[in-house]
């Protein structure tokens, strides 16, 4: 389980440690105080580099997001640190007096220092282990396109996934009888059969919100890593469905083990998950990041104070 990350150097991230993190972690910040940038760090540092995230969060923003990486994210300066429970330390860095590479070690995949002159200041570099977060799954506010949909999909088929699938989307939407992947018109699409309606119809007929739980749902339940980063979640859903979004997070941070970092602006979304960890605050935080001046603090709100703190109705956003 990833613990903590400790980043220099990363947009507006001087020198800003995050964590010690929980299995479910909601992250609340102003506008611009860096939520999705952190989620970019966490999956640059466990893909060994600063551009490993180039626009995988900000798809909709073109070019923007490589020109703003060329001229901003200065991979000579970015160091990115990620702690994992017994697992010792993943550095990712670069900076002009030393650099690490990635090399397979015993266990999992570690780096090895190629110039000294900064051996005492990095001590650790050592990783043994931790071979899943290297696949670590992330979850944009958009939906992906009708081919990686359905791509999504065959998998939940092929892991025999479906009918835990269903039972989720069920809690939202009770016509719901099946989905299924199929090409009518040559063009494969997901489609639903719904209670009273006399044919199956295309996904996106549905709206974003449905289809959108359809696909953070998938993605959570065929997960390969143990690490989800999912952006927005609030995007596009009804609040009445945050619950079951939810249930559905605890689900299978219980029974899989994925552990997750989420980013949210909305209030309805933070009391949905108080209520669903009710029972379980343990698994649960709420992280706010804060800008002070050139850099990015954090105050990590553990599940049982939270909850108290939404029983007085105090603001955290």
């Amino acid at each position: 389980m990833l613990q903590y990350i400790h980043l220099q150097g990363f947009k507006g991230f001087k020198d800003t440690q995050v964590g010690p993190f929980k299995m479910v972690n909601l992250i609340l910040g102003g506008q611009n105080v860096g939520k999705t940038s952190l989620l970019e760090a966490v999956y640059a540092t466990a893909m060994l580099g600063p551009h490993a995230a180039g626009g995988l969060f900000r798809q909709n923003e073109g070019m923007d997001v490589n020109r703003f990486d060329q001229a901003y994210l200065n991979p000579q300066l970015f160091l990115g640190v990620l702690s994992t429970e017994g697992q010792g330390l993943v550095l990712a860095a670069k900076n002009r007096d030393t650099m690490f590479m990635p090399m397979p070690i015993a266990g999992g995949l570690g780096y090895r220092e190629k110039s000294t002159l900064l051996k005492e200041s990095i001590k650790a570099w050592h990783v043994g282990g931790f071979q899943n977060l290297w696949s670590c799954t992330a979850i944009p506010y958009f939906l992906p396109s009708q081919n990686r949909l359905v791509e999504i999909f065959g998998k939940v088929i092929l892991g025999r996934k479906k009918k835990a699938l269903i039972t989720l989307l069920r809690a939202v939407d009770p016509r719901l009888e099946s989905l299924d992947a199929i090409a009518p018109d040559g063009e494969h699409r997901v489609y639903a059969e719904l209670d009273g309606l006399p044919q199956a119809v295309p996904l996106n007929l549905l709206g974003h919100g449905f289809s959108r739980l359809v696909y953070l749902f998938s993605e959570l339940l065929v997960s390969e890593s143990q690490l989800a980063l999912i952006d927005e979640i609030e995007n596009g859903i009804h609040y009445s469905a945050l619950p079951t979004l939810f249930k559905g997070i605890k689900t299978v941070a219980q029974e899989g083990r994925v552990q997750s970092l989420i980013t949210t602006h909305s209030w309805d979304a933070i009391r949905a998950a108080c209520e669903v960890f009710e029972e379980t605050p343990e698994l649960f935080q709420v992280i706010r990041l804060e800008r002070t001046g050139d850099n990015i603090q954090t105050v990590c709100i553990e599940g049982e104070r939270m909850l108290r703190m939404m029983a007085r109705d105090m603001e955290v956003r």
